[in-house]
């Protein structure tokens, strides 16, 4: 049977079906039948404005036909269509669900809470768990906000503690700290982690663990340019794992090469040049805070925990 989803993100609209080959509720062992990943950044300008920009609702349905289409021709017997925070805080959301049952697509607004527990069961699920031991936590930095989760592995079973949801995401810091551009002023990068370290340390979470797990655009980003990959390797990425100081590396190339050179990386040559300088302070200042020295990666997050916990209990 083939199930999927679809994400619709801050930054980017990403999509995977899957076969299920073995789920024991520990290990999940699938086949990824189709993926995808596109930059429609649906919450271009929505900070400032408040709103969803009408071309930008026009392009993300014009991309979830598409979608819809290749999920038919693979025969996907189970799908969900999700949205997070960039749909969540706009005043026009309503508009944009409208325009998406017009088509005949049903889109759900999961919540902060929902976007952390789906991540976790997605990350771990996947996640080679032989050095895993004790409290963990887990990272997803979106674009409009980024996602914690911790929780703990007993006797082969993973228990899940609870998650928390903040709205620093890459896309918004970007746009509020003008670190889209080249160079980047290094008074700007030292705002941005100051509001980073007030927010972080507002938090009613003080520990998530002593593993750190990192899963999206802008962790598996890091590791494929610090593996020096010609093209992105899913398989090469995930379970990998970066110190920080190889992060720091990274950064350091990055933030001295124009964003034209950035996009012919791998992982960042969808028009996602301009959002990874936040993208990795909003990594180096959550690791710092909880006293994390590296982080494993995960190539597998919400879509696959949401397919997991929603369609395999039907």
């Amino acid at each position: 049977m083939n199930i999927g989803a679809i994400d619709i993100g801050t930054n980017s609209l990403r999509s995977m079906i899957i076969k299920i080959k073995n789920y024991d509720g520990f290990d999940c062992k699938f086949d990824v039948v189709y993926r995808s990943l596109k930059t429609t950044r649906i919450g271009k300008d929505l900070r400032k404005n408040g709103y969803i920009l009408d071309e930008k609702i026009i392009e993300n349905i014009a991309e979830l036909k598409k979608l819809d289409k290749i999920f038919s021709d693979y025969g996907v017997e189970q799908k969900i269509i999700f949205a997070t925070e960039g749909v969540r805080i706009a005043r026009n959301a309503g508009d944009f669900l409208t325009a998406a049952k017009n088509e005949g697509l049903d889109v759900e607004i999961i919540t902060g809470e929902e976007e952390a527990k789906w991540t976790f069961i997605g990350a771990l699920k996947a996640i080679d768990k032989k050095n895993l031991f004790g409290g963990f936590g887990v990272i997803d930095i979106g674009g409009g906000s980024t996602e914690l989760a911790f929780g703990r592995i007993q006797e082969k079973k993973i228990f899940y503690d609870g998650g928390i949801s903040f709205p620093s995401g890459c896309v918004v810091l970007t746009e509020e700290f003008n670190t889209g551009i080249f160079p980047v002023p290094k008074d700007n990068i030292i705002a941005l982690d100051k509001k980073l370290e007030k927010t972080i340390t507002a938090l009613p979470v003080k520990y998530i663990g002593d593993t750190l797990i990192g899963v999206g655009g802008t962790i598996t980003c890091l590791s494929a340019i610090y593996q020096k990959l010609e093209k992105y390797d899913s398989e090469k990425v995930h379970n990998s794992k970066l110190h920080i100081s190889q992060i720091l590396e990274v950064y350091d190339y990055l933030e001295n090469l124009e964003i034209s050179k950035r996009e012919e990386l791998p992982g960042l040559n969808d028009k996602r040049g301009d959002i990874i300088i936040a993208g990795i302070r909003i990594l180096l200042v959550v690791m710092k805070h909880y006293n994390f020295d590296s982080i494993i990666i995960s190539d597998y997050g919400i879509i696959l925990g949401i397919l997991l916990d929603r369609c395999l209990k039907k």
